[in-house]
Order: C-alpha cells, then sequence, then structure tokens
C-alpha cells in the first residue's frame, strides 16, 4: 500500500512538472513573437515608408518604367541648382512638371527615328560644355589646355553638387537634346509667310457693361476709348487695347471668330474668360479686328509659340500611338514633397 501510495504521487509529481515546463515553453515562445513584433514592427514601418515608395512604377512608356525614386532624384537636380543659385524651387508645380517631361521625353526618344533625329556623343560633349563654361569670349588669351582643365573642374563640382555620374548627366543632356532637334524639324514644316489679323481686346466685367460697350461702338465711339471707359488693366488701357498682328494658332480657341467671322472693323459678341490667377473670376472679352494681312511674316515670338503648338501636336499623335501611362497620384506627391523636403532639411 505504501509503495503504491509512493507510486502514485510520483505520478502526480511528474504530471505536475510536465504542466509547468508546457507552460514555460508556451510562455516562451509568446515572448519571442512578442519579441520578434517589436523588432519587426519598425522594420515594416520603414520598408513600407523608406524602401517599397521609390521603388513603384509611376511611368510606363511601352517597355520603360520610371520609378518615383526616379523622379525623386531628378526633382532633387532641380532642387540643389536652386539653392546653388538661390533660386526658387516650387514644389507646387514642378513634381507634376517632371512627371510630364519625362512622358514626353521618352516619348520622343523612342520615335527619334521616325522623326528623322539622332544625337551623337560628340553633340552631347559640346552641349555639356557649353552648359558647364558658358560662351566662350573670343578675345580671351586661355589656351584650349587651360579651357579643358578648367571644363574638368567645373563639371566635377557640378556632378558632385547634383549627384549624379557622368552617364546619368549625359543622358538628361541627350533628352534635352533630342527635345530641341524635335521643334526644330517640326518648325520646317512652319510656313514663315502667313495670314495675320491686327487684333484688338478689351476686358468687360459683365453683360451689361459688354451691352454698353456694343452700343457706344455703334454710336460712333472709338474701341480705345471703350478700353478706357470699361477695361481695369492699366497695360490695355495704355495699349489702347491693341494686341498686334497674330497668324493663325496663337490664340487656338478664337481663330475661327478672329479669321473666319469677324469683318474688319466689327466688334464681336462678349466671350468668357476665367480668370484663374486671381479670383476664379469669370469676365467678359471683346474683340475687334483692325486689318488683315493674307501674307505676313511671323515674328519670332509668334514663331516660337507656333513651334510649342507643334510639339504639342506631335506628342498627342504619339500618345495616342504608344502605350503610355501616367499613375502619379497625391499619395506619391506627398511622399515625394516630404523627401524633398528632408532634403533641405539635411542641408541647412
Amino acid at each position: 500500500m505504501a509503495n503504491q501510495r509512493n507510486t502514485s504521487g510520483i505520478g502526480r509529481i511528474t504530471r505536475s512538472r510536465r504542466i509547468e515546463r508546457r507552460k514555460e515553453r508556451w510562455a516562451l515562445l509568446i515572448a519571442s513573437i512578442a519579441i520578434a513584433l517589436v523588432i519587426a514592427i519598425p522594420s515594416v514601418g520603414y520598408v513600407i515608408n523608406f524602401v517599397l515608395p521609390p521603388r513603384e512604377v509611376v511611368i510606363q512608356v511601352n517597355s520603360v518604367e520610371y520609378s518615383l525614386g526616379d523622379i525623386v532624384k531628378l526633382l532633387r537636380v532641380y532642387q540643389k541648382q536652386a539653392e546653388a543659385n538661390q533660386g526658387t524651387f516650387n514644389l507646387a508645380v514642378l513634381p507634376f512638371q517632371v512627371v510630364n517631361t519625362l512622358v514626353e521625353n521618352e516619348l520622343i526618344k523612342q520615335n527619334a527615328d521616325s522623326a528623322g533625329i539622332s544625337i551623337n556623343d560628340e553633340e552631347i560633349e559640346s552641349e555639356v560644355r557649353k552648359r558647364i563654361l558658358g560662351p566662350i569670349d573670343n578675345d580671351s588669351q586661355a589656351t584650349q589646355s587651360e579651357l579643358d582643365r578648367e571644363f574638368a573642374e567645373k563639371y566635377r563640382r557640378y556632378l558632385n553638387l547634383i549627384q549624379y555620374s557622368q552617364n546619368e548627366h549625359y543622358e538628361m543632356v541627350r533628352l534635352d537634346l533630342y527635345r530641341t532637334v524635335l521643334i526644330e524639324v517640326l518648325s520646317e514644316q512652319i510656313p514663315t509667310n502667313q495670314e495675320h489679323v491686327h487684333l484688338y481686346k478689351m476686358m468687360i466685367a459683365n453683360d451689361q457693361e459688354a451691352d454698353e460697350a456694343r452700343t457706344d461702338y455703334i454710336r460712333g465711339a472709338l474701341f480705345e476709348e471703350l478700353v478706357q471707359s470699361y477695361d481695369k488693366d492699366p497695360e490695355t488701357i495704355r495699349k489702347g487695347g491693341e494686341v498686334g498682328w497674330v497668324p493663325r494658332g496663337i490664340f487656338e480657341d478664337i481663330d475661327e471668330l478672329i479669321f473666319d467671322t469677324l469683318e474688319i472693323g466689327e466688334l464681336s459678341e462678349p466671350l468668357p474668360e476665367l480668370n484663374i490667377q486671381a479670383t476664379q473670376e469669370i469676365k467678359l472679352q471683346l474683340f475687334m479686328i483692325a486689318e488683315k494681312d493674307p501674307s505676313r511674316e511671323v515674328s519670332p515670338s509668334h514663331l516660337n509659340t507656333l513651334k510649342l503648338s507643334s510639339l504639342d501636336e506631335w506628342l498627342s499623335k504619339e500618345r495616342a500611338e504608344n502605350d503610355v501611362q501616367n499613375n502619379f497620384d497625391s499619395d506619391q506627391y506627398e511622399w515625394i514633397v516630404k523627401q524633398l523636403s528632408l532634403s533641405a532639411q539635411r542641408k541647412q
């Protein structure tokens, strides 16, 4: 009987120890999981906030992709240039401009052959030297070797400033040159002599004033007099409402009106204009054509505008014919602003 009691007592002790050991193992396992979570949570946060976003694809043009990190890297170039030159760095619009420019430049690069343009290394080297050294003074006594040393030193400092390799910077310049050459190729299709109209314009506050101005004009008031009475802009008043000689394409929204509808000396119906820069106030505008010329030389400023319009038309066509995806959104914009703000703080 005594042996049986001893045996059963030992059994109870053994089971109790097993239960305690099992509890200890579970406690150790739970503690290990808790410690792992404590360690992992900051790591996960770091990955989510700093590792994954730069790899996120924002732009795709056919098979070529640009990540959020690529965009930040390019924006930092502009940021450092602005800091070095004590210029402005507009975060409100620049990220969107950079995204759009990357899409356009990639379209130009991929379709350069079909557009009949090419850029060689010598042209890139020449452009880089021009940007780094600036215009060369023909009266300068500097030798070529001295200019080469000056270029090498300034270029080294510049690459160090923007944190780009030479190959990366050369590629940036290559894309700029593609755009420049394409504009010149497209401009060859723009006639240097075109139909023009001598345009006048004035702003009116509301429909009532527009009716009054039109009535005054019918009764014999000069356009310049109407401008003085109704327009509030000092520069417009100084010029008497004269815009000048303009060809088609400068004001595309009113081309049909000023070239095909209005007769010389006729005052147009009031058209709305949204003043986005100010207070979202809708004003009205009146137009008048003083003269027409079927063939007049296009001014340099208007020619430049027409060149850019030709580029926009070309890009619009290529966007439609290529696989272009732009996924840039507000969350990515906020992440970019944060990264650039951190860069600016480190600089300080």
